[in-house]
């Protein structure tokens, strides 16, 4: 396979700054309302198409409590495990995409993620954006301020992502 897509600072601007600004919390039936102001559109009730000039252009949106809780995004073609020269150029993409998003939102990362490899840069919004380490392509994570909170009780909790039901009786 070829090397793949990673999108620019250029690219994802447009993108990152209507994310980086919206007013939560966003009742989760305005969600189409943010999609088509991204440019993008709406294909079932949590699936968008967007407009990124990637290989896999499906996002997705969550909910939470009736309110828009994520908007994840595709920023890199994706690629197959098989594909060692394409994992390898993400690995190494990497470092370009954090560069890519800190231009767009001004500021450097404000630390890594709590469970798994990646960075997160916290909004003055109180939302976040999270970008994971992978090695099947680079997905952007738009988190609204109540889904961070709820991470960071979490965290002082001590709950462990990777054993959260271990202690239950199924």
């Amino acid at each position: 396979m070829a090397v793949p897509r990673i999108l620019t600072a250029d690219e994802l601007r447009p993108t990152l700054s209507i994310l980086a600004n919206l007013d939560w919390p966003i009742p989760f039936d305005q969600s189409p309302l943010i999609i088509t102001r991204l440019g993008w559109s709406m294909v079932g009730r949590k699936t968008v198409r967007s407009t990124l000039p990637v290989s896999h252009q499906l996002a997705f949106i969550g909910e939470l409590s009736h309110e828009l809780s994520h908007i994840d995004f595709w920023a890199s073609d994706t690629v197959q495990d098989e594909d060692k020269e394409g994992v390898e150029a993400l690995k190494v993409a990497f470092p370009r995409m954090v560069m890519a998003i800190t231009d767009c939102l001004g500021f450097e990362p404000t630390g890594s993620l709590w469970a798994i490899p990646g960075v997160k840069w916290d909004l003055p919004t109180g939302s976040r954006i999270n970008l994971p380490e992978s090695s099947d392509g680079l997905f952007v994570h738009m988190w609204s301020p109540r889904l961070a909170i709820i991470e960071r009780s979490e965290i002082a909790h001590g709950v462990d992502p990777a054993h959260v039901l271990d202690d239950v009786d199924y």
